[in-house]
């Protein structure tokens, strides 16, 4: 079964120990770096540098401690603001629940030093939920025993079992499920925090487009991840005239894909359009290299942007003919702000989906603010108050600034590290422009290429 903490603020360290002893692997580092802009009308706020500070982390039900003395949080006298990361610290995806965690930590620390939420302190609660199974048993006894005021998580695998149950229960939820499914889906209490696959998908066909490559190969393992881009990517391909010459199946748990690789070959493709897990990736692009597969370009998805998929994938025979399909945003104030306050708290790169979780924890924060209340049911609807654009509106790239303009009756318009972060009613999905970079093996990112929104609008539609 699922372990569970109630413990609300745990030491960082603690989950380090935890992860090590469970035999977890280090999360994938990845850096992105987009383009961002104020939304028009908007004027703007300067972002206040950030600090660094441990909150709570997970797994197997160690002891709590409050915040260490002298910290922002333990000067904080009002209500404490319960938050659970519902995720997995345990099993194949622990990396992941370590990099949701990370940038959870950061928005938690500068919410700390700009006055906390209505005064009070923002407590971590981590709950375990590595599958489908033990996820829905977790989910519940969170939901009865933790005072939760917001939860964050939910990942492809648990999600179809537990969203429903936030919803039914009126607790504000944000996620970064991108499954299409969802798109047309209205869930009042739910806010997607990266685009759906469907763009993702539209984006990676558009690049393959623009670089002028006409015969596509296009490899997805069986992850549910990876098997919801591959409809998007069809469509988009007919559309813009190109020709899907290869589509081998991956199975999971194989030791070699040479047959797999081999029918790429054969076909002759022009680039390969790719979504894969770590394993599967390194297995497959090896084989291929060696079969003669060696210059064929490729562009991933934006779940290959971590140095461990590129390292895993051929690291420098690979990446110079690598490219990645990201949403933009990093490169905007909002993304240096918070790649500046990453590093120094984590001393490298942000890893995946670091930053959208970042996001999540700032614009909940900054609703709970706007509606005087901690509650799911009052503050749901400052959710899209203080993440739309619109005349009188002052933009805002962190907490801090946002705060401060709330508290003098203004309104405002966050935008996030990970894009704009404007929820779509009623679905409260987001769109994003898209970008190609590149990954080094040394984590450097370099952007060459964009995929506007105006890009993928031509290709709307099924």
């Amino acid at each position: 079964m699922a372990k569970h903490l109630t413990a609300p603020v745990i030491a960082l360290s603690a989950l380090a120990l935890v992860l090590s002893a469970c035999g977890s692997a280090a999360a994938p580092s990845a850096s992105s770096a987009p383009p961002q802009s104020a939304a028009a009308g908007a004027t703007s706020a300067k972002p206040a540098p950030a600090t660094s500070k441990p909150a709570g982390t997970a797994s197997a039900k160690p002891a709590g401690s409050a915040a260490p003395a002298g910290s922002p949080a333990a000067s904080l006298s009002g209500k404490p603001v319960n938050v659970a990361l519902f995720s997995a610290f345990t099993g194949p995806s622990a990396a992941l629940g370590q990099s949701e965690l990370e940038g959870t930590q950061v928005a938690v620390d500068e919410i700390a030093k700009a006055g906390g939420i209505l005064g009070g302190p923002v407590h971590i609660v981590p709950v375990n939920a590595p599958d489908a199974v033990d996820a829905v048993t977790a989910l519940r006894k969170s939901l009865a025993t933790d005072n939760l005021n917001l939860m964050i998580g939910f990942s492809v695998i648990v999600y179809a079992n537990t969203l429903p149950i936030t919803n039914a229960a009126k607790m504000v939820t944000m996620n970064t499920v991108g499954d299409p499914a969802l798109d047309t889906v209205p869930e009042p209490y739910s806010f997607h925090l990266k685009a759906s696959d469907a763009a993702v998908g539209k984006a990676m066909a558009a690049y393959a487009s623009q670089k002028g490559f006409k015969k596509i190969a296009l490899v997805l393992d069986a992850s549910a991840g990876a098997q919801t881009l591959g409809p998007p990517i069809e469509a988009a391909a007919k559309k813009l005239g190109l020709d899907i010459v290869a589509k081998p199946a991956i199975p999971d748990n194989v030791t070699s894909y040479q047959g797999e690789a081999l029918q790429v070959i054969n076909a002759k493709p022009d680039a390969i359009l790719t979504q894969m897990n770590i394993p599967p990736a390194g297995i497959f692009f090896r084989q291929l290299n060696s079969l003669g597969g060696q210059n064929l370009p490729i562009i991933g998805s934006d779940y290959t942007q971590t140095v461990e998929w590129v390292k895993a994938a051929g690291g420098d025979q690979i990446v110079n003919r690598l490219f990645h399909i990201v949403p933009t945003g990093l490169e905007g104030e909002a993304g240096k702000h918070f790649l500046a306050a990453y590093q120094t708290k984590f001393n490298h790169p942000p890893r995946t989906q670091a930053a959208q979780y970042y996001d999540g924890m700032v614009v909940a924060a900054l609703a709970m603010n706007s509606a005087k209340s901690v509650d799911p049911t009052v503050y749901v609807k400052a959710m899209t108050d203080v993440s739309t654009p619109g005349a009188g509106h002052t933009a805002v790239y962190n907490f801090a600034d946002g705060a401060k303009l709330l508290a003098q009756g203004k309104k405002i318009k966050y935008f996030g590290a990970s894009g704009p972060l404007t929820f779509v009613e009623p679905t409260h999905t987001v769109d994003n422009s898209f970008q190609a970079v590149k990954v080094a093996v040394d984590g450097t990112t370099t952007s060459v290429g964009q995929i506007s929104a105006a890009d993928l609008a031509k290709l709307a539609g099924p």
